[in-house]
């Protein structure tokens, strides 16, 4: 054991014990100590390694001029420390850039600094002050930048409402669950779609539901019954092609060929036997549906189509569509998943990779009439959005498009998870990476802006799911017990301020 292990734990944010369900102390082994710490990318082999970590650390969170975040509530900045080199204070220097790009010089007349005194880390002294931000400022995502001393730092500014956004106060209401999956009727392929929510949410508002509420609804992957997971999502950026209705699509009257094969024995027999399955058949489901999903993207694509260029649009104004499409397409020509793929590819870059195009150009129309289908509907089929209660899932699947794209916001080698309790009495792993708590907070939590604003614009209220995940995760490493897990703290402050934000928007 290293006496300085758990000291270092601590300071990377890992807790090093933890109260179990009947009120016991745990205390993690060394080893799962050790794995967290090289996730989150501090490898250490023996003891002088961990004793030189513990310094670099304390040094690194002494010396930094300003946190990464910093949190505004209703537009007030709390009082946030900076530290700066001796004889550097003369220096200082703070610029406010907005959101909306308009920057300005802070001066005397907006904040105001305290001198708090020397204070000194490892044998080297800063001078430490208080700021006040005096000014209020408008809702939204803005940077400060400092400068001091020849040295540089800038803050994301989190300016939100101290309260997440509410309908107006209304009697008692009520509504009703409902998983997609199961919402099933006369002309179902297996599973409900976008058009029976949409038929539900109306009939509900007809009885007096305020709200249906639904698992997620997000893209997963469909070769076995374990990925059709609705909390193992291949992204929580996008909607779910498996719940589309080919029906509906608003190019099935131009092109014959779609139509033909509607109209297939193919085609009838194969919902017959979905349909009559006591069971959801994810992977048969997704294979009709796709058949014709291929035959409408090609006709879309075409010159003559009506839809071609509302197609295009849609991707222009959403360009994370053709980088999901074309990722989709490589995890389909590659039988590894993407960690084993070779770079670039490994690392987010797919140009010289052998992609089919028409893979990702079927991936780019069935996105397409996916955010159709669940904002607007199609003509004649109305929209779900109205009393849609959405469910966010914590996690991601680890071979997903979220995983690769995004892989500096997770840890890679770990699990969320449960500890053990009386249900489970050895433990849970749920298989999706936690977050990275640093890389989050350097990136302004852009990623879990994009999922919050993806599921708010769609819905009237959000669940969240595992919300105690906004303070700690339990998190696994690769090839432990889940019982030998322990928690990864995150900075919960800034996560509801964007929690806050994203609701009002």
């Amino acid at each position: 054991m290293m006496p300085c292990l758990r000291t270092l734990a601590r300071l990377h944010g890992i807790q090093t014990s933890y109260y179990n369900v009947t009120g016991q102390r745990v205390w993690p082994p060394d080893e799962t100590l050790l794995s967290l710490l090289g996730s989150l990318g501090v490898n250490i082999r023996n003891q002088s390694d961990c004793y030189d970590a513990v310094r670099e650390e304390r040094l690194r969170q002494c010396a930094q001029l300003l946190e990464p975040v910093l949190v505004a509530w209703d537009g007030h900045l709390a009082p946030f420390e900076v530290r700066v080199p001796p004889g550097a204070v003369p220096s200082l220097r703070f610029t406010l850039t907005l959101e909306h790009g308009v920057s300005r010089v802070l001066g005397k007349a907006t904040m105001s600094i305290r001198d708090r005194g020397i204070s000194t880390c490892e044998g080297r002294s800063h001078s430490l002050l208080q700021v006040q931000v005096q000014e209020v400022l408008p809702n939204g995502y803005h940077t400060l930048r400092c400068e001091a001393g020849g040295r540089k730092a800038q803050a994301h500014v989190i300016s939100a409402p101290a309260h997440v956004y509410r309908q107006p106060e209304a009697p008692r209401q009520w509504g009703l669950f409902m998983p997609l999956y199961a919402l099933r009727t006369a002309s179902d392929w297996g599973a409900g779609s976008y058009t029976d929510l949409s038929r539900l949410v109306e009939w509900a508002e007809l009885e007096g539901s305020s709200l249906v509420g639904t698992l997620p609804l997000l893209p997963c992957f469909h070769r076995n019954a374990e990925d059709a997971s609705p909390y193992l999502p291949v992204t929580r950026l996008l909607w779910s092609e498996f719940y589309i209705d080919p029906h509906a699509a608003p190019n099935m009257q131009q092109c014959p060929e779609a139509r033909d094969l509607m109209g297939s024995r193919e085609i009838a027999e194969g919902t017959e036997t979905l349909r009559r399955s006591s069971l959801v058949d994810y992977a048969g489901t997704w294979r009709l549906k796709r058949s014709v999903l291929a035959v409408l993207a090609r006709q879309a694509w075409s010159s003559g189509s009506d839809v071609h260029e509302h197609l295009e649009s849609f991707l222009v104004a959403r360009p994370e569509v053709s980088d999901y499409a074309a990722f989709r397409a490589a995890t389909e020509s590659q039988p590894s998943p993407w960690h084993e793929w070779q770079t670039p590819a490994s690392d987010g870059d797919l140009s010289r990779s052998h992609i089919d195009p028409e893979t990702a150009r079927l991936y780019q129309y069935a996105q397409w009439l996916s955010e159709l289908q669940m904002h607007c509907g199609t003509p004649g089929v109305r929209g779900v959005r109205p009393g849609l209660y959405l469910d966010l899932p914590l996690g991601v699947h680890p071979d997903g498009y979220d995983a690769w794209r995004y892989r500096q916001c997770f840890l890679s080698a770990a699990s969320c998870g449960a500890p053990p309790d009386v249900l489970f009495t050895t433990g849970q792993n749920w298989g999706s990476p936690p977050p990275h708590p640093d890389t989050v907070r350097r990136r302004g939590y852009d990623y879990l802006r994009s999922v919050l604003s993806h599921h708010m614009r769609a819905a009237t209220a959000l669940r969240i799911d595992h919300v105690m995940g906004l303070h700690h995760i339990f998190c696994i490493p690769a090839g432990f017990s889940s019982a030998q897990g322990t928690y990864l703290r995150y900075h919960a402050e800034e996560m509801y301020a964007v929690l806050s934000a994203e609701s009002h928007r």
